[in-house]
């Protein structure tokens, strides 16, 4: 049972490494996505606040950015995706070590109590035992 847990634990420490890793990965596109709506954005608010004409340069440009925007969202969303069926598998990972220790400790507590009520037991047999052999009166240890 000890080596199970002792499995299992290292299993949940590995998980949360990489779970460490996704969230960096995480921020870092996120914080990708946003620099990129913003030149979006500010490429939008520029080219029509001036009136300018539908250039090709223009139009290469927007294309551009849409195109830089566009995969800088499909890869935040495919992170996040890892990072969330991470996050379920360490919560599986930390259920299994919980129920493991929960196991380990009631059976820790079951023979505890069974090795007390046999010591109890043998305790009161040996006192009897003296008793009657010695001719002694012991009931005050009792």
């Amino acid at each position: 049972m000890e080596k199970e847990v002792s499995r299992k634990i290292r299993s949940h420490i590995i998980c949360l490494e990489g779970l460490r890793a996704l969230q960096k990965d995480c921020w870092s596109w996120e914080k990708r996505l946003k620099h990129r709506n913003n030149r979006f954005d500010s490429f939008l608010k520029k080219n029509t606040d001036e009136g300018q004409s539908n250039t090709s340069k223009l139009q290469r440009k927007y294309d551009n950015l849409v195109l830089k925007q566009s995969e800088a969202a499909k890869r935040y969303r495919a992170i996040l995706v890892c990072f969330q069926e991470k996050m379920e598998d360490e919560k599986k990972l930390r259920t299994a070590v919980l129920q493991k220790v929960t196991a380990i400790r009631e059976k820790l507590s079951s023979v505890m109590k069974e090795s007390l009520t046999h010591a109890y037991s043998d305790m009161i047999q040996a006192v009897y035992m003296a008793k009657e052999q010695n001719g002694y009166e012991l009931s005050m240890f009792l």
